[in-house]
């Protein structure tokens, strides 16, 4: 019982540290998000939208910040 707990709780962390800091950094870096922002879209997306919202979300963000970025004049590198 005692190994079961621990390979649960060891599952558990890895799960979290997945979800919270790995999942929203590879997300923010392919679309030159800032990791704030990509947090963000990912974890509003799934409270809005549910398990679609976690890939929407970063999704829409992306488009936000595209749109602030040209408004603002600020250069894109691509």
């Amino acid at each position: 019982v005692l190994a079961g707990i621990a390979v649960m709780g060891f599952g558990a962390a890895v799960m979290i540290v997945g979800d919270n800091f790995i999942q929203p950094a590879v997300i923010g870096s392919a679309a030159k998000l800032p990791f704030l922002l990509a947090f963000i879209g990912a974890f509003g997306g799934l409270a809005v939208m549910g398990l679609v919202g976690l890939f929407i979300g970063p999704v829409v963000m992306v488009a936000l910040v595209l749109i602030w970025r040209e408004w603002c004049g600020v250069p894109t590198n691509g």
